[in-house]
């Protein structure tokens, strides 16, 4: 078994979950490999988990963890309020591949509150198709949120063919 969806630090009520413990409980369930997903979104988790974190948890067990990073595209797009940072599809890219470079392997979980197809986030679709990054995404009424019948996803499905996206929740 894989499983795709594993979160590391602090989760829910303060309590934390260490690479270690995670492996651990893949162990006692057989599963093989996780995915593990940071949350950066402020509308994400009470608690925020890095991109490095989640890659400092695959280069401890490279053999089991997956790491994929997660970048916000309200804070990735607006012009550069440090150096070195180049705003838009652009400069995306660059923070992608550093990742990329790093050892992650997707995107995820991607959860904002933004609409699945506000312009900022076509923006970082754009960048992963780029890289090559699945995207690993979350649905609901308040995190990426779409209206019945799915246009907004229909129109990133559209905008980006080849671009894997794997979606989940509640939306």
């Amino acid at each position: 078994y894989i499983d795709i969806h594993t979160h590391l630090g602090t989760f829910y009520f303060g309590k934390e979950l260490t690479a270690d413990e995670l492996v651990r409980m893949m162990d006692k369930h057989f599963v093989e490999k996780a995915v593990v997903l940071p949350l950066v979104s402020p509308e994400s988790s009470p608690y925020p988990q890095t991109s490095e974190a989640a890659l400092a948890a695959f280069r401890q067990h490279p053999e089991r963890l997956i790491a994929f990073c997660c970048v916000d595209p309200r804070a990735a797009t607006v012009p550069p309020l440090r150096s070195g940072h180049v705003p838009g599809v652009k400069g995306l890219i660059d923070i992608l591949k550093r990742y990329q470079d790093a050892g992650a392997r997707g995107l995820g979980e991607h959860k904002t509150g933004l609409v699945f197809d506000h312009p900022q986030m076509l923006q970082l679709y754009e960048a992963c198709d780029a890289v090559g990054f699945p995207i690993l995404f979350h649905l609901d009424d308040i995190r990426n949120p779409v209206t019945p019948g799915l246009p907004r996803l229909e129109r990133v499905f559209k905008a980006f063919p080849k671009l894997p996206l794997i979606g989940h929740a509640a939306g």
